[in-house]
């Protein structure tokens, strides 16, 4: 029975995947690098996980495109240069200049309230301005739940640092003879497990609700270990302890959106 619930919760995830899939291919970039998006209606039959996930997604983009305006607006206060060498504020018209477009294209990414259209910058729009602001272009992207995250994986790993366990792990880890995606996934994982961020999922006296959820924060720490890169431009296993302390608790922030 459980089997069977689990597969029928699959295929309706599939069947959301192809709603945002099929978004993404009814779109198209404007002339001043604004992706476009036609969205889909969504079917307001009541207890539908397919309405449920392709919500979510609607709400995550909403979510990550107000992030990355606020994100800007925030880092022009000090980009600039002010007096004596000081912080300064970068203007609209300064940033356009660095990131070599024209000041109403950057204003339509900024907005000014909570009625204008999302932003929907391309990839090439982001990394400019990141460039432009001398920021990781991941963190524009990054919500306050993602900042927190951060913020508490980096509190988890000090705090468990000290107990012998965790110092066994650690060592263990650095001493990796390799790390493809599968084994740091794995080791992610076994770290989860022993922080608690990661629970066990198969223990049939838990709710089902819980075991799904606990079992989405497992894949999504495992997902997010296996995307690290590894061996390029300076990321090596002396780095995985701390990152993937950082896995266990993106994963689970992300298995609650």
């Amino acid at each position: 029975m459980l089997e069977t619930r689990h597969w029928l919760l699959v295929a309706e995830r599939l069947s959301a995947r192809k709603l945002a899939m099929s978004c993404m291919l009814d779109s198209r970039t404007s002339a001043d690098g604004q992706v476009v998006r036609k969205l889909p209606a969504i079917p307001t039959k009541e207890g539908s996980n397919v309405n449920e996930l392709a919500a979510g997604e609607s709400r995550l983009f909403e979510a990550v495109s107000r992030s990355f305006a606020d994100a800007v607006r925030r880092a022009m206060r000090v980009a600039g240069e002010g007096e004596e060498g000081n912080l300064g504020s970068l203007t609209q018209t300064d940033l356009a200049a660095r990131a070599d477009m024209g000041r109403s294209t950057l204003a339509k990414y900024l907005g000014t309230g909570p009625e204008d259209p999302a932003p929907n910058p391309t990839l090439d729009v982001v990394c400019r301005l990141a460039d432009a602001l001398g920021v990781p272009p991941a963190f524009l992207l990054m919500r306050p739940k993602d900042w927190a995250s951060l913020a508490t994986s980096t509190l988890t790993f000090l705090q468990a640092l000290p107990a012998r366990q965790f110092g066994e792990r650690v060592s263990d880890l650095q001493a990796m003879k390799t790390t493809n995606s599968l084994e740091v996934a794995n080791e992610a994982v076994k770290l989860g497990l022993l922080l608690n961020t990661v629970e066990d999922d198969e223990d049939e006296n838990l709710a089902t609700e819980v075991r799904e959820f606990r079992h989405a924060a497992k894949v999504s720490t495992a997902a997010i270990a296996a995307s690290i890169p590894f061996r390029f431009d300076g990321v090596s296993k002396e780095h995985l302890p701390v990152l993937l302390t950082l896995c266990g608790i993106v994963g689970t922030t992300i298995a609650r959106n």
